[in-house]
């Protein structure tokens, strides 16, 4: 999809309609600007980042293999990993979990079996255990079904006829969608770990100007936006639309203009 800013005489509303720029009013287009500012920028940063995913995974499995060969360990696939750099200011890890959704039929008759074991049993385990099977905005809490999963071997309850039914129905409800990677970069600071946000909503709103990324290199302002990951050049005739770096001064522009 192209995005570009609407400008001319007349502009194309929502329903395909040719709206003269008379009729358009100053918040119209404020917002025509920003947000196909914001979009381009957005676009940008997007593709930056699916190159720097494939790049920590694919370094990640490099060392990883690294890792086997010295080890003289037979090659296996990779599940998760961290690793660092000689002198361990930078940690790289890639964690590989599963999706895992719950059947609701049958995570009821666990609850029944669950709620049954604690009625009779009063005080053996806490009760708070029953929440673990029950829906929170639609989905079940892998990581309180766990908790209830570790009780099975308990002496407590491994005997108990109720509780070991819900166990059984509560792994019969389990499957497996798929698995999701996750990729995370760290920087060691006053021996502490600093993590690389890659985030949106964990990343903070510089307080100052960034510096622009690129090279103006003729009259018309036309700049070269250098990715920072690829390397490759993308030539860009606003220069509103040149991609920012943040106060830290990872990426510099050399200030080079040419003629």
């Amino acid at each position: 999809m192209e995005i570009k800013k609407q400008t001319g005489p007349e502009w194309i509303d929502s329903k395909g309609n040719s709206v003269e720029v008379k009729r358009i009013t100053k918040l119209e287009k404020v917002r025509e600007t920003e947000a196909v500012k914001i979009a381009k920028q957005a676009v940008k940063v997007e593709t930056s980042l699916s190159v720097l995913k494939k790049m920590v995974i694919e370094s990640t499995q490099k060392a990883y293999k690294a890792f086997l060969d010295e080890n003289k360990v037979d090659d296996q696939e990779m599940k998760n990993h961290v690793w660092y750099n000689f002198n361990e200011t930078i940690k790289v890890s890639v964690e590989s979990n599963a999706v895992v959704e719950y059947n609701s039929a049958e995570m009821i008759l666990a609850y029944d079996f669950l709620e049954k074991f604690i009625g009779e049993n009063d005080g053996v385990l806490p009760a708070m255990l029953l929440d673990s099977l029950k829906m929170t905005r639609g989905r079940f809490d892998n990581k309180k079904i766990k908790t209830l999963l570790n009780f099975e071997e308990d002496e407590r309850v491994v005997n108990d006829e109720n509780f070991q039914s819900c166990i059984k129905m509560v792994k019969k409800a389990k499957t497996i969608k798929g698995y999701k990677t996750y990729e995370k970069i760290h920087l060691k600071k006053d021996e502490k770990w600093i993590p690389i946000q890659l985030q949106f909503s964990a990343t903070e709103v510089p307080e100052n100007e960034p510096d622009v990324i690129g090279k103006k290199f003729d009259s018309k302002g036309t700049t070269v936006f250098v990715d920072p990951l690829t390397k490759k050049k993308i030539f860009v005739e606003n220069n509103d639309d040149v991609l920012k770096s943040d106060p830290s001064g990872k990426y510099i522009n050399d200030g080079t203009t040419q003629k």
